[in-house]
């Protein structure tokens, strides 16, 4: 477990990170920003400055994972996240940041179902449709000012890559890579979603391999 687990922020700011619990030495990689150090309990990480949402990643010395989701951001009403990829009928969270609530959110484009309390309106949950496509998700705070997210709705088969680049246990699992093999954003972000969800194949052995490729270590 990790603290915070999950941060929005503004550009070249620093934040306090610890892990709680773990075996062993455990070690953060950050997708973008700056870490203290890449080893210990308790780390701080610095905003660069640009805005962006990303993840912060802590492993113990047994491979055991966890992710923190980050956004930073510029001053004024934002949806976190942006931008995410879910499956057909999946739930996505999302939460309204640096506005002044009560929040009122609705469906601008596309199909899918937004739920929320209309009393802590402050996160929203989206289900999205059977059809795979791109969806906004729109927010209004209490001083009129608005913000949009992205949904983007997928099947397995779009961000599969039949080039065999990770092996788990003698066995080839789903690639992340597309054809220039390499792992960027999307295909990043996919397998954390995927991770999270608890697809099999994804050890944690197999997660690191993907984080190395993707930071370049």
């Amino acid at each position: 477990m990790v603290t915070p687990e999950t941060i929005v922020t503004t550009p070249e700011t620093t934040v306090k990170l610890a892990a709680l619990g773990g075996e062993g030495e455990i070690t953060w990689k950050a997708q973008r920003g700056e870490l203290s150090a890449i080893t210990g309990a308790e780390v701080e990480w610095t905003a660069l400055s640009n805005t962006g949402s990303f993840n912060i990643i802590a492993t113990d010395s047994t491979s055991a994972m966890a992710v923190i989701s980050v956004d930073v951001v510029s001053e004024g009403l934002r949806i976190v996240p942006s931008s995410i990829h879910v499956e057909p009928r999946h739930v996505a969270r999302l939460q309204a940041a640096l506005g002044k609530g009560p929040y009122r959110w609705y469906i601008e484009s596309g199909d899918g179902d937004i739920a929320y309390d209309e009393e802590d309106s402050e996160e929203a949950t989206y289900t999205a449709p059977q059809v795979k496509g791109a969806y906004d998700v729109r927010v209004v705070d209490a001083a009129g000012n608005e913000a949009t997210a992205k949904i983007y709705v997928y099947t397995r088969g779009i961000t599969v890559s039949p080039a065999n680049l990770y092996v788990a246990n003698g066995e080839k699992g789903a690639m992340y890579a597309g054809a220039d093999s390499k792992v960027d954003d999307i295909e990043m972000q996919t397998a954390i979603t995927d991770y999270l969800q608890g697809d099999a194949w994804l050890t944690p052995d197999v997660m690191f391999r993907l984080i190395e490729a993707y930071t370049g270590d």
